[in-house]
């Protein structure tokens, strides 16, 4: 499945189509992605094995399953708020891969902002 793909299928099971409930929904999202690291950087037990490198990880089955998920709901959100703006997930993900590899080419890749 290639993303166009996907967002056109997202988007026969969305209810609420407004900009403003597509961003609070993308945010909330992300939000939840941010609690699971959040709570694997503390090395809880259910989603960390502690015995773990950290910064290579051995996070537990049930954090992989969750983070999953999590993603999948960024995902969806990311898309149907594409398709708000009229934008196609494929266009998205070409035209961003092409910045990056300005950027890495101009030995630019690391830096705040496209002004750099």
């Amino acid at each position: 499945m290639d993303l166009d793909e996907y967002q056109n299928l997202a988007l026969t099971t969305l209810l609420y189509g407004s900009e403003e409930h597509l961003t609070y929904g993308l945010a909330a999202e992300v939000g939840e992605v941010m609690s699971l690291m959040q709570k694997a950087a503390r090395h809880d037990s259910r989603y960390w094995n502690d015995e773990a490198d950290r910064f290579f990880g051995d996070y537990t089955p049930l954090f992989k399953e969750k983070i999953f998920s999590e993603l999948g709901d960024v995902l969806w959100y990311l898309s149907c708020l594409a398709n708000y703006h009229g934008f196609p997930m494929n266009a998205i993900a070409r035209h961003n891969l092409e910045k990056l590899g300005k950027r890495k080419a101009d030995g630019k890749i690391q830096g705040n902002g496209d002004n750099r």
